[in-house]
């Protein structure tokens, strides 16, 4: 840290996803797979587990599993598809902020799901259109609102192959969105491979941010997978663009300085696929650097 110290203690929580979804198709897995990541992190001294998307399962059962492991509920995160009407966006929103609040949780990620035209060619910003990205502040803008009337705050988090990744989306939403309920989950990860300059939206918008997504990213793996034209699953798989934090490019020590001193929002790694030789070194070693840094 710089001569800014953080005076709150940093809340840590692992989203496991090396553990819960073990195919592509990115959702949570099996039980078995919930309470074998549970108990290792536990174990390894996180206090807290990403909370599910909104599902049919039993709140009652879910809370039974984090206090059986001795473990809370940390902010989860909510895709929705820009394709989709907003009505059935508000519906989930509305689903996945009731369940946020039964767990005592005031703050969610909220997302753009990915996009075949961009998943193709991964934080590249193709086929960018300010028109649509102006649609789709005004659609998260109501969104976060729906969180808000539930006591949620919705934070917008830019994600690589959605069609707000780049910095330029990013800025765009967060200046038509000024004054309205969306907060601002950046992921350290996902904005470096884009290209952003991450310390500057840091600075420029540290007032909104209500939780960070801990990764990184090796540029020299970003360049390799573009000169092959991999896409985001090769990219992420079979080049290993992720990495754990301070072991690619960004500047994580002084990006997290740029936070403010009493900032209380919650810290979340997620390595979606290790760089270490194992999932269990990368979250030791991912929990140990972020709460030294």
């Amino acid at each position: 840290m710089t001569d800014q110290q953080h005076t709150v203690r940093r809340r840590i929580a692992i989203n496991p996803l090396p553990w819960v979804f073990p195919s592509a198709d990115f959702s949570f897995g099996t039980r078995k797979n919930w309470d074998i990541a549970a108990r290792f992190h536990a174990g390894l001294g996180y206090e807290a587990m990403v909370l599910a998307e909104a599902t049919d399962e039993v709140e009652g059962s879910l809370a039974d599993r984090f206090d059986r492991f001795g473990l809370i509920p940390a902010p989860g995160y909510l895709g929705v598809s820009a394709d989709q009407p907003q009505s059935q966006r508000i519906a989930q929103t509305r689903a996945a902020a009731r369940q946020h609040r039964k767990f005592g949780l005031s703050e969610m990620f909220l997302a753009l799901r990915s996009v075949p035209e961009r998943r193709a060619h991964p934080a590249e910003g193709v086929l960018a259109d300010p028109d649509r990205t102006g649609r789709l502040a005004v659609a998260l803008a109501e969104l976060a609102g729906v969180a808000h009337d539930e006591g949620v705050t919705a934070a917008f988090h830019p994600h690589t192959g959605s069609w707000i990744e780049t910095e330029s989306e990013t800025r765009q939403v967060l200046d038509a969105t000024a004054g309205s309920a969306l907060a601002f989950g950046p992921d350290i990860g996902h904005l470096t491979w884009a290209g952003a300059d991450v310390m500057s939206l840091f600075s420029d918008y540290s007032h909104r941010i209500a939780g960070v997504h801990v990764k990184d990213v090796a540029l020299a793996q970003v360049q390799a997978a573009r000169r092959v034209g991999a896409d985001y699953r090769s990219a992420t798989v079979d080049h290993h663009v992720w990495t754990e934090p301070t072991r690619g490019d960004a500047d994580f020590a002084g990006i997290l300085d740029l936070l403010p001193a009493d900032f209380t929002g919650w810290f979340i790694v997620e390595v979606d696929e290790p760089s270490l030789p194992t999932r269990e070194e990368s979250s030791r070693f991912a929990l140990e650097v972020t709460a030294t840094l």
